[in-house]
């Protein structure tokens, strides 16, 4: 075991050819590849352990939008605490940019790496199967075939390790959800803008609660901005015992604001006993779909059918089709659906059911399909409540926007029973896999929206980007006297 105290300093200029040496012979060289890119390593901003004044490693990594990446790590020692003292740099960082996670990629052969990360806590979120064949026939042809323990290179493994310091949440013209990314030794701070957070005292009222006080509901909403028109799909409740979700609405409205009723449809026509939020897409072929949440009468059990129509005036709930029927053990409901052009992506909030005690409790399953009909591939649970935290109670996706590499997603979170109803907004992101479309998402601490009047319920956002810049929301809000009403602001770009 080495002797002599441990410290762990900024990487800087002066290091590059000590550092090229040793990532020469630890490592194959500065260029390392990951994710199909290839990424010089020594260009990056870094940490070098150094024991008595001499260096032992070397840690390279950066802000990315899915969080910090480990790009490389070597050491000339080891098992003496060199890695994880390095590690530890990279985390405190990552903590201080506000940072939700930080995440890495190795290879099936590197049996120690795995071992060492998960002895640190990070778990595996991503498998890339051949993903090192094919850098190796497209990228870097260097790659050995072969690596540690006479194990054939052949895959990616991405581990993740969740940061539970709150993310820093800036002010700004566009009120968007800033996170800061530190590149040390440099000085400079860049904000990156993921999403755009509600602000309800900015909101008008778009629709009206149907009536006062605690349980009257307008909201739920599902927007789609066509050439330049925003088509809005709603639910309207009762309180228990007076029709619960009673209808689905669609609208019309060229300014994003004021809104005209075109289509009403309801619960009667799909047999069941409340309607929830529904869904509204617009076609390939330029029709359009409604994915309607239907719940069972005299159970806990909800059912997701879907309508199709040449326009969203036009909807009849004769022709609707089941989907996502759910079992005696799992209701769905509240989807979210987006298609990029080649697939259908749906992302479904779960309750399970068995237990009258527990079935408040809500998560999130991830499915891609052909049609957005049947969902062929299911990838199981990417987003759930975190024991302890704000959203321990259950976590349900609400609207999903594509990032450069990913998604970000709002999804709405509480902490107890009792605030059923008055969930609030949180933010997530996910990086993408290919084969199969996201990862699981992580969490930003929040929540990072909620009403100021009622149970503080906000949920349910709706996120539009504009064809002309910037984002519309919509979003369910409770207001002084209980009810929610459906909101509706403008949050201009960060141009």
């Amino acid at each position: 075991m080495p002797s002599g105290s441990l410290r762990v300093r900024s990487y800087g200029e002066g290091d590059v050819a000590w550092a090229e040496e040793l990532v020469g012979a630890e490592l194959g060289g500065r260029w390392q590849v990951r994710r199909g890119e290839r990424v010089d390593a020594l260009a990056l901003p870094g940490w070098v352990a150094e024991r008595d004044g001499r260096r032992v490693g070397l840690l390279t990594g950066a802000g990315r939008d899915d969080g910090w990446e480990v790009v490389l790590i070597a050491a000339a020692e080891r098992r003496t605490g060199v890695g994880s003292a390095l590690v530890a740099a990279l985390v405190d960082e990552a903590r201080e940019a506000g940072s939700a996670r930080v995440w890495l990629v190795t290879t099936n052969d590197n049996l120690g790496a795995l071992a060492f990360y998960q002895r640190l806590g990070f778990r595996l979120s991503a498998l890339r199967p051949g993903a090192v064949d094919a850098a190796r026939a497209t990228l870097k042809p260097e790659i050995p075939a072969m690596g540690e323990d006479d194990l054939p290179i052949r895959d990616e493994l991405e581990l993740s390790l969740p940061l539970s310091t709150p993310a820093r949440v800036f002010e700004s013209g566009n009120r968007s959800y800033l996170r800061r990314v530190q590149t040390p030794p440099h000085s400079t701070i860049e904000l990156v803008p993921a999403a755009p957070v509600p602000d309800p005292d900015r909101a008008t009222v778009a629709v009206p609660a149907p009536g006062d006080g605690p349980g009257y509901w307008a909201g739920g909403p599902s927007a789609v901005e066509v050439d330049g028109v925003f088509h809005l799909a709603y639910r309207l409740r009762r309180p228990v015992g007076r029709g619960r979700g009673y209808a689905v609405a669609i609208a019309r409205s060229d300014d994003g604001e004021h809104f005209e009723t075109v289509a009403v449809l309801e619960r009667a026509a799909f047999d069941c006993e409340s309607l929830e939020r529904p869904t509204l897409v617009r076609l390939p072929d330029g029709g359009w779909r409604l994915y309607v949440s239907c719940a069972t009468p005299g159970t806990l059990h909800w059912r997701v059918d879907a309508v199709d129509a040449p326009d969203p005036t036009s909807f009849d709930p004769a022709t609707a089709r089941t989907i996502l029927p759910g079992d005696e053990r799992t209701a769905y409901k509240d989807t979210v659906v987006h298609h990029d052009g080649e697939r259908w992506h749906l992302w479904v909030c779960c309750h399970l059911i068995e237990d009258p005690t527990e079935a408040d409790r809500m998560y999130t399953r991830y499915a891609t399909g052909p049609d957005g009909l049947s969902w062929t591939s299911w990838h199981g649970v990417v987003l759930e409540g975190r024991a302890g935290a704000w959203d321990a109670r259950g976590a349900r996706l609400t609207s999903v926007l594509p990032t450069s590499s990913g998604w970000v997603a709002y999804y709405d979170g509480r902490a107890l029973a009792e605030q059923n109803w008055e969930e609030q907004t949180g933010l997530a992101t996910a990086a993408v896999v290919a084969g199969n479309g996201s990862a699981h998402f992580v969490p930003l601490d929040g929540p990072v929206a909620t009403s100021p009047h009622g149970g503080g319920g906000l949920r349910y956002v709706s996120a539009v980007p504009l064809s002309t810049g910037g984002y519309r929301l919509f979003y369910e809000a409770a207001r002084e006297d209980g009810a929610h009403d459906l909101l509706t602001e403008y949050v201009p770009s960060a141009d």
